[in-house]
């Protein structure tokens, strides 16, 4: 049988200000390594790295991010559909950067992702296809152009989900490396 044990730890921190919190720890002694369980093959989604490229602010996504977030979905289904409903969320939103940079996630990441992160693209579609008729308030500086930028980029995100070719150039994610010809 297993014995499971906490412990908790209390810990002050001051930054001009003194705060209490509390840490748990979790620890677990088996008697046996038979009942030690294998953790499951597929990896969990990585929700810092999605909040990074899908931020609301006027900054770029960084492209590492793509790759990251494509390495993500080769990791198994299971989190390819988590990936997907999270950018599909996130574009509900109404901040106009948030959509685009989803747009922009889903475009890029289409282009090397899991044939069923696509799939599951092409059937819930419609948060993309909204993004096309995408217009708002005129911004006094950028006028409709923040806007357009969005329908346009959902023009093209639909080209990437739709796209039954692989894409020229594609290469395994897993691998890492450059294969050269002959």
């Amino acid at each position: 049988t297993s014995e499971v044990s906490w412990t908790a730890v209390e810990t002050r921190r001051t930054c001009g200000k003194s705060s209490k919190f509390s840490l748990a720890f979790r620890s677990v002694h088996f008697s046996s390594l038979s009942e030690v369980q294998p953790l499951p093959d597929a990896a969990v989604m990585d929700r810092s790295k999605l909040n990074r490229a899908l931020s609301s602010d006027d900054n770029p996504t960084p492209g590492y991010l793509y790759g990251e977030i494509a390495r993500m979905t080769q990791s198994g289904p299971e989190v390819s559909q988590q990936v997907v409903d999270y950018v599909l969320a996130r574009l509900r939103k109404g901040n106009y950067n948030t959509k685009y940079k989803a747009l922009l996630v889903i475009k890029q990441v289409c282009r090397v992702a899991r044939s069923d992160f696509r799939q599951r693209l092409q059937r819930n579609n419609a948060d993309v296809k909204e993004c096309l008729q995408y217009r708002g308030q005129p911004d006094p500086l950028r006028g409709d152009s923040i806007y357009k930028r969005v329908r346009d980029a959902a023009k093209e995100t639909l080209e990437a989900i739709f796209n039954e070719e692989d894409p020229v150039g594609a290469m395994p994610l897993s691998n890492g490396r450059i294969q050269g010809f002959g």
